[in-house]
C-alpha cells in the first residue's frame, strides 16, 4: 500500500500534467487533495509556489496558498500568499494591507516599504488608502525627503474625513514654510482653510506671520476680507 506521500507524489505529478494542459483549475482541484495528503508542510508549499509559477491569473490557487499558509501559522509564506492574491484580485487593497502589517511585524522593513510604494502607486487614489499616503510620507519625512513627503500628506488629505483632512493640511503647511522656504504653498494652504474656518485663529496667526515676510500690512488690510482687518491684534 502506497504511503501518503507516494499518493500526494502522484497528484503533483498530475496537477503538472494539468498546468502544461493550461487547465489551472483542474490542476487547483489536485492540489486541493494532495495538501490535505501530505504530511510534509514544506513540499506542500513548495508544490503551491511551482504551481502559482504556472498558473499567474488564478485567484483560486493564491487563495489555496493563502490558506494552507494561515492554517499552518507560516506567516513569512503568507506575506508571499497575499502578494499573490493581490496580483489576481480585481481589489488587491485588502491582501496588500495585510501584506505590508505582516512584513513589519515579521521585522521585514524593506519589503514592508516596497509593498507601501507599491499601494500608494497603484491604488493610492482610493478613499481607504490613505493610510498609505500617510504612512510613505512618514517614512520619506524621517529620511529627509521632505518636499516628497509634503505631497504625499497633501495628497492623502484630499481622501481623508474632515478632521485628519484638516490635521494633514496644516501639517504640510508648516513643512512647506519650513524648511521647504514655499511660503506661497503655505500661505495658500492656510487661506484655504481659513475661509473654512474663519473663526480659528490657528491659521489667522501663521498666515500673519508668513505675510510680515514680506506683504506691506496696509496694503493686506486693505485687499483681505473684512474679518481679517478685525483680527488687529495679531499684527
Amino acid at each position: 500500500q502506497r504511503s501518503l506521500r507516494e499518493v500526494a507524489d502522484a497528484h503533483y505529478r498530475l496537477a503538472g500534467i494539468h498546468f502544461g494542459l493550461g487547465d489551472a483549475d483542474a490542476a487547483v482541484e489536485v492540489l486541493e487533495r494532495a495538501s490535505g495528503l501530505d504530511p510534509e508542510p514544506d513540499r506542500v508549499e513548495a508544490a503551491l509556489r511551482e504551481g502559482l509559477a504556472s498558473a499567474p491569473k488564478s485567484l483560486r490557487l493564491a487563495r489555496l496558498f493563502e490558506d494552507f499558509c494561515r492554517a499552518g501559522d507560516r506567516r513569512a509564506a503568507l506575506v508571499d500568499a497575499l502578494v499573490a492574491v493581490a496580483d489576481r484580485d480585481e481589489d488587491p487593497r485588502p491582501a496588500l494591507r495585510e501584506a505590508y502589517e505582516l512584513s513589519l511585524a515579521g521585522g521585514d522593513d524593506a519589503r514592508g516599504e516596497k509593498l507601501l510604494v507599491r499601494i500608494v502607486e497603484e491604488v493610492g487614489g482610493s478613499e481607504d488608502t490613505a493610510w498609505a499616503l500617510v504612512a510613505l510620507g512618514e517614512r520619506r519625512l524621517a529620511a529627509g525627503t521632505v518636499a516628497e513627503a509634503a505631497d504625499l500628506f497633501e495628497k492623502a488629505s484630499a481622501l481623508s474625513s474632515p478632521d485628519d483632512e484638516r490635521s494633514l493640511l496644516v501639517r504640510v503647511a508648516k513643512l512647506a514654510e519650513d524648511p521647504l522656504g514655499d511660503d506661497p504653498r503655505a500661505i495658500a494652504i492656510l487661506d484655504r482653510l481659513r475661509e473654512r474656518e474663519p473663526a480659528d485663529r490657528e491659521f489667522w496667526s501663521p498666515l500673519v506671520r508668513l505675510y510680515k515676510k514680506g506683504v506691506d500690512l496696509a496694503a493686506l488690510c486693505t485687499l483681505l476680507d473684512p474679518r481679517f482687518r478685525e483680527r488687529r491684534d495679531l499684527l
